[in-house]
């Protein structure tokens, strides 16, 4: 797929192209990227860095990632089950933390759809609150923070916003929380009633 797009947007280098891998972190890079990953190098673009690819045909033209091909990779840090990012990728990629948003863009969107403005206040407050209780846990960290996609798929009737939320924290956020900690369960049930409250 990387070596197509790498030759369609090489045709149109007027235009910008972007390739989005979700959860990076989870693949298999060597298979994702293969002999493309040296390629893709801010100083190893373009046609003067151009190589023939090992399973290309003889005749192939050589290959190179163009200058208006964006790679980009989502990850998620908080699952410590995969092995540390490899470092020949790390080298490849800025990378950019994006954190949950219960501010305004979240106020709006929920307004914007009749969720009721006080339990809107009372969603992002309260989050707000419960994330800064997790960034500062010594053995979790803002790594584990919860983000705002739980509250984006929203009722289809606004009336039934309350109900929603409720059923959203009890049963997706304290599943996570109990899970979190695990070893102190009181301290998951008291962050759970908080958000109940």
């Amino acid at each position: 797929m990387l070596p197509l797009l790498c030759q369609r947007a090489a045709l149109d280098p007027d235009r910008p192209y972007f390739l989005l891998i979700d959860e990076i972190n989870r693949g298999n890079v060597p298979r994702i990227f293969g002999e493309l990953l040296l390629l893709l190098e801010a100083d190893k673009r373009g046609p003067a860095h151009a190589l023939r690819l090992p399973y290309a045909p003889p005749d192939a033209p050589r290959f190179f990632v163009p200058d208006n091909l964006y790679v980009i990779g989502t990850l998620n840090l908080a699952d410590r089950s995969l092995s540390p990012l490899d470092y020949a990728l790390r080298r490849r990629f800025a990378f950019v933390e994006l954190g949950p948003q219960f501010g305004a863009p979240l106020r709006r969107f929920l307004a914007a759809r009749q969720v009721p403005a006080a339990l809107v206040e009372q969603l992002c407050t309260r989050m707000a609150a419960l994330n800064q209780a997790i960034a500062d846990d010594p053995e979790l960290g803002s790594d584990f923070v919860i983000g705002h996609s739980y509250f984006c798929q929203l009722p289809a009737q606004a009336k039934e916003a309350a109900q929603w939320l409720k059923l959203i924290v009890k049963q997706e956020i304290g599943p996570l929380l109990s899970d979190y900690w695990r070893e102190q369960p009181a301290t998951a049930a008291a962050q759970l009633r908080k958000l109940l409250a």
